[in-house]
């Protein structure tokens, strides 16, 4: 649920804090004192435990939500929501407001002296709302406070009372106290699996503070409303989903360490940087992909440029990421797909990428500002984006780098992934065997990668039955040349294009995996794909060379042993 934000704020006993604190104004609720009569279930002790927090940004902005006292030298439990900006950004430091009685607005205490609170540790995945705030306490004052150490909501049962108190917008200015049923418990289907189900009503401020159950037990924090077409339900953060996330940040014995942290040294000259961690590259992954029959040569300089835009994985093909390996594959013409968990996209607010000569292990380039609706549209795009490599095309090692920056700009380590370039002017000796008579049937017309070596690529005339080298452009032009059967206009007409009926299957059948020139044009070249048995224009040598890698399988060096060579 959104933080309670109070637009004309009035003084709260601290004005002039303004030019003091840095901030830009006093906070501000309006006032309506609306007393109510605690339940059975909330003690004296759990009402003085209750604070209201206040976290100006450095907008012109002042946020409200509730918070839970949990230990009594001042550590406070609230929403990670209640201490974001506008922007997504956590505010380093909030003012407190404590109340003793149901009828008292919270004090926040003096210019000279307010009550100040450091945001200490916050959750960074999507599916939990918990931030951890620690009081300025250079006097070891012993605050009232709520254990929530032995507190257990998986016990909870349809209709079970639940009972919340906090700071609600439309509650006035002093602490306000709703009931409802327990209602159930959140599903992983909707990211709420960390949450409670709740008939409570529920309101902007109350975000942060602290439900009970009939006996009195803490179990949860009050975060968020669902809206349906005609009700809606309340969401409480449950205690044991807290407790996990303690555990899992500070280790099986997380209530002693964060009972022994040392107090915050919060000043009012000067704010404390909040304690976090950037984001986790560790389960970031790369897939390379081999879109070179989209390149050509161009332009006076013989320069790769790429045939089609935008293309898709669907359109190249997948490589097998093996650093040890070496490519016939200019990097030029490679793209990559960049995959990050969705529990780490939540807390990446920009990155940076970039191919390299040496893994690159530091910051390398920097943290750039990025406006919150830029972030939406480049984290669509990174979930689905397609993206062109920017190495160059030298023979010898090139190493993708990639870091991420969370909103604070820290920086993750830099992550690399290898990709080995050699070009391939001869081919590699094949130990010739005993040919195989049924597997060059079965490959004639084919075009056949050496998946042993470095991708080289070879073609079964289907005429003869040999295999022929296709090391470059030029070879792929000759053999279009020597292996091209003449076709008519109209024959080839019946030869289907990608996604076309195939209507004349007899004559399709007799010439897959052949090559063909249209002798009554300009004897322009079409492969016959062996598998579809559709039609692909190229129209010169590079193009040829592509298209027929494209169209290719993978086959072993012993294998290809067995299909005798021939020679152009």
């Amino acid at each position: 649920m959104a933080r309670g934000f109070v637009h004309n704020p009035r003084n709260i006993n601290f004005k002039g804090m303004k030019k003091y604190l840095s901030l830009l104004s006093a906070a501000a609720f309006i006032v309506c004192l609306i007393p109510i009569t605690p339940a059975l279930a909330i003690t004296q002790n759990q009402i003085n435990a209750e604070v209201q927090v206040v976290c100006p940004d450095n907008y012109g902005n002042w946020w409200s939500g509730s918070g839970t006292i949990i230990d009594s030298k001042g550590i406070i439990l609230t929403n990670k929501h209640v201490v974001t900006d506008e922007h997504g950004g956590i505010i380093q430091t909030c003012f407190i407001g404590f109340v003793s009685s149901i009828s008292q607005e919270p004090d926040f205490g003096t210019k000279a002296s307010p009550n100040l609170a450091e945001v200490k540790y916050y959750t960074t995945s999507s599916d939990m709302d918990a931030a951890m705030l620690y009081i300025n306490n250079p006097t070891n004052k012993i605050y009232p406070f709520v254990d929530i150490w032995t507190s257990d909501s998986s016990a909870l049962k349809f209709g079970d009372k639940i009972e919340v108190i906090g700071y609600p917008s439309i509650g006035g200015s002093t602490i306000t106290y709703t009931s409802g049923d327990f209602s159930g418990f959140g599903s992983s289907s909707d990211g709420t699996q960390n949450y409670i189900k709740t008939s409570v009503p529920l309101e902007h401020g109350n975000s942060g503070g602290a439900a009970y159950d009939a006996i009195g037990k803490f179990i949860g924090i009050p975060s968020m409303v669902v809206a349906g077409k005609l009700n809606s339900l309340s969401y409480v953060l449950s205690i044991n989903s807290i407790k996990n996330w303690l555990s899992g940040i500070l280790g099986s014995n997380y209530s002693q360490s964060i009972i022994q942290l040392p107090t915050p040294s919060i000043t009012t000259e000067r704010a404390i940087q909040p304690d976090i961690t950037p984001p986790d590259i560790s389960q970031v992954t790369v897939q390379f992909y081999d879109c070179s029959r989209f390149y050509t040569l161009k332009g006076s300089l013989g320069q790769l440029q790429s045939t089609k835009y935008p293309l898709y994985p669907s359109d190249c093909i997948p490589l097998t990421y093996d650093p040890n390996k070496s490519y016939n594959i200019s990097p030029e013409t490679i793209y990559e797909k960049i995959t990050l968990p969705d529990v780490t996209l939540d807390d990446v607010y920009t990155w940076d990428e970039g191919w390299f000569t040496e893994p690159r292990t530091d910051q390398f380039m920097g943290f750039g500002t990025r406006s919150e609706e830029n972030r939406v549209e480049w984290l669509q795009f990174l979930k689905d984006g397609f993206i062109p490599s920017s190495a160059g095309g030298e023979v010898g090692n090139h190493y993708l780098t990639i870091q991420l920056y969370d909103k604070n700009g820290n920086a993750s380590q830099a992550k690399s992934w290898q990709y080995n370039y050699s070009k391939v002017s001869e081919s590699v000796n094949i130990s010739p065997t005993t040919p195989d008579t049924k597997l060059i049937n079965r490959m004639r017309g084919y075009i056949l990668l050496q998946v042993e070596s470095h991708g080289e690529a070879w073609y079964v005339n289907p005429a003869d039955g040999k295999r022929y080298y296709m090391k470059d452009g030029s070879t792929a032009y000759e053999m279009m040349r020597k292996f091209g059967l003449g076709i008519t206009d109209a024959d080839l007409a019946k030869m289907p294009q990608e996604g076309e009926k195939n209507n004349y299957p007899s004559l399709v059948n007799n010439l897959k995996g052949k090559i063909l020139l249209q002798v009554q044009e300009h004897g322009e070249a079409w492969y016959i794909d062996p598998k579809s048995g559709y039609r692909y224009y190229m129209k010169d040598g590079d193009a040829a060379y592509s298209l027929m890698r494209y169209y290719s399988l993978g086959i072993t060096n012993s294998d290809l042993g067995k299909i005798p060579e021939g020679t152009l």
